[in-house]
């Protein structure tokens, strides 16, 4: 899988970047949202509704670590920080 990580140039944004529950995508909408492990694995895709989406990941049942989220052909990483 080749990764393009975002400048500060690329008009996609991803918030907060250390998650635990959901996420913000503020992008275009109709884009598709990916979520990968950083082996590659597909968790989750979204078709973003609006300009401003929140993608809720509480159903993956993610495990603390990196994760790979894909916008548009971009790439971000978020860190997943579970409360113990």
């Amino acid at each position: 899988m080749c990764v393009r990580l975002l400048s500060a140039a690329d008009k996609i944004k991803i918030l907060p970047n250390i998650v635990s529950d959901n996420f913000v995508v503020s992008t275009a909408e109709g884009a598709t949202m990916q979520l990968y492990s950083v082996s590659g694995v597909l968790l989750k895709q979204e078709k973003l509704t609006s300009d401003e989406y929140t993608v809720d990941i509480k159903d993956l049942h993610l495990s603390s670590g990196v994760y790979l989220a894909k916008v548009s052909g971009k790439v971000v990483r978020l860190v997943v920080m579970k409360n113990r």
